[in-house]
């Protein structure tokens, strides 16, 4: 057998805070131990034995090249370091064994096995709504007591019955059922009970011992001696029943004797997504005899039909039903899981209603085309636009399809009373349309004009019923003369600029460009002349392109 002698030296840098918090998987380092050829005490040591930053340790090891190819230690162990970090040792032993059962040796590389990736937000509108429910010790959902006992609760096998007898006679003693479902008592005999309730069971027995003991129930009323049955501890012993249909671990689970149909779900972690959680069944003696919508309990916290369970019961997960997917401006977009007769009202119901931003003239049902309908092969889906406001005020229903995925829209950005003011007034910016609000208003809301506001023109921007911009122009100043016959009226999206006087200067400026040292905009003073705006741009670039072009050519003689 072919020994290869490898010695490989790596360092691995991490906080000393984080080793002191966390604990080694040691089942697990093992493991990894045997798959790479190297001893689980360097590995412990590489992760728990490193307080200095630049410490570093050798590996030297043979490995066995028959079953394992050569293995990039230094990249193994770095990679067992950093998943363990993140408390992934079980993912890196799962993926590091994949890579060994499949030959994979030199070539292993870091994104091979790594599982540092970056976690992003699951997508809501691709998770089964209610299904994570069941990530939570059953013990948190049984009933705060164990001391009550259900009166319909069917005696069995291994249960202990107390019988007592106490005034003329007394007895008080203790009987295990046996497994054909007997009681053996003194001076009785053999008694079935199986199958009884405690109250079945009471009856029984007292004409049984009525019989033996003259002086329990005489017929003058007299009774000197009295009887009573009760249940024993061991009743609260767990029982068995089966789990069958659409769950990750079908099969028989022993559940604690209180449980009822709800709570016993959480034993085998309840349906997987292909499994009903609107169709729950519980059988008893081939007998369907309740079913639960764990849906109630989701939405309302209530729990119908949540029967106790008894020895031998079975809970079936049939199929999900309907399947349907929200998406958009609905509060919970989900995959939802409706029942027969429920249509889209009831959908949204379940989703937790429309937003305040959802669009209500319009949701839109992509469908899946029935087989038998499609024309082109190509084309597996049809849309179907609905008007969401018949619906939700119930004028209307909308039938609703498996795989069907419906999508709420979001309303425009658009405010109806808004207009804005901008420019030389003291507060600009948006202020709310009031009833016959005028200009004069907003410029009154607007905390008024500036000192150097321009009062000659001031312009509206309106948009007309094509969405098209005008412009009206208004003199402020006639405004302010005769408020009352020029008082302009405002509408909705009116946007108002006030022009400044120092703004307005700018339109006076000169302007010189060419062969001048300094080009430009050049400030307007008045008895300004051309040589003043030669001046300020620093004068021509050369005296001979002067020449040239105020006299031209010179003409031979």
């Amino acid at each position: 057998m072919l020994k290869i002698f490898i010695t490989t030296i790596t360092s691995i840098f991490f906080s000393l805070n984080f080793i002191h918090s966390q604990t080694i998987d040691s089942r697990s380092i093992n493991n990894i131990s045997k798959k790479i050829g190297v001893p689980s005490s360097q590995i412990k040591n590489a992760l728990s034995d490193k307080k200095n930053m630049n410490s570093s340790f050798l590996l030297t090891e043979e490995i066995d090249t028959d079953s394992l190819d050569i293995v990039n230690k230094e990249e193994i162990i770095e990679e067992i370091y950093q998943n363990f970090q993140d408390d992934r040792i079980n993912t890196v032993n799962n993926d590091l064994q994949d890579n060994i059962d499949n030959g994979i040796s030199d070539n292993i590389k870091n994104e091979d096995i790594n599982v540092k990736k970056e976690i992003k937000a699951p997508d809501v509108t691709k998770i089964y709504f209610g299904y994570n429910i069941f990530n939570q010790d059953p013990k948190l959902f049984e009933k705060s007591t164990d001391i009550s006992i259900d009166p319909n609760y069917l005696i069995g096998p291994g249960d202990e019955i107390v019988i007592m007898l106490w005034g003329e006679t007394e007895i008080n003693e203790s009987y295990i059922v046996t497994r054909e479902g007997y009681l053996f008592i003194d001076n009785i005999g053999q008694v079935f009970v199986n199958g009884l309730t405690i109250n079945l069971l009471e009856n029984k027995l007292f004409k049984l011992f009525l019989k033996s003991y003259s002086s329990l129930g005489t017929k003058s009323g007299s009774d000197k001696t009295y009887f009573d049955v009760s249940l024993g501890k061991t009743v609260h012993r767990p029982i068995r029943i089966f789990a069958l249909g659409e769950l990750d671990q079908p099969g028989a689970y022993s559940v604690k004797s209180n449980s009822t149909l709800f709570t016993s779900l959480y034993y085998f972690n309840g349906p997987n997504t292909n499994g009903s959680l609107r169709n729950i069944k519980l059988i008893r003696n081939g007998e369907e005899i309740a079913t639960i919508d764990l849906y109630d309990f989701l939405l309302s916290g209530k729990r119908p039909n949540d029967i106790r369970l008894q020895r031998d019961d079975i809970i079936f997960i049939p199929n999900r039903g309907k399947t349907i997917t929200v998406n958009g401006e609905i509060n919970r977009p989900h995959i939802y899981e409706l029942i027969e007769g429920e249509t889209l009202i009831n959908l949204i119901e379940v989703a937790g209603g429309v937003t305040a931003e959802t669009y209500t003239k319009r949701a839109q049902i992509s469908r899946i085309i029935d087989f038998k309908k499609r024309k082109d092969k190509n084309v597996s889906r049809t849309l179907v636009d609905v008007n969401l406001n018949h619906i939700l005020s119930k004028k209307n229903s909308q039938s609703l399809y498996d795989n069907d995925e419906v999508t709420f829209y979001k309303i425009l950005a658009g405010i109806d009373n808004l207009v804005k003011i901008e420019g030389s007034v003291f507060r600009p910016g948006s202020y709310e349309l009031s009833k016959n609000m005028s200009l004069l208003d907003l410029i009154n809301n607007a905390d008024g004009l500036t000192e150097n506001a321009y009062l000659e023109k001031a312009d509206i921007t309106r948009l007309d019923s094509f969405k098209k911009e005008t412009l009206i122009s208004i003199n402020l100043k006639d405004l302010f003369d005769n408020q009352y016959e020029n008082n302009f009226p405002l509408f909705s999206g009116d946007v108002i600029t006030i022009y400044n006087l120092s703004d307005l200067k700018l339109f006076e400026d000169v302007f010189i460009t060419g062969h001048v040292l300094n080009p430009g905009r050049k400030k307007f003073k008045d008895g300004m002349s051309l040589y003043d705006l030669i001046f300020l741009g620093g004068g021509f670039l050369n005296e001979n392109h002067l020449k040239k072009h105020l006299y031209g050519p010179r003409r031979a003689k």
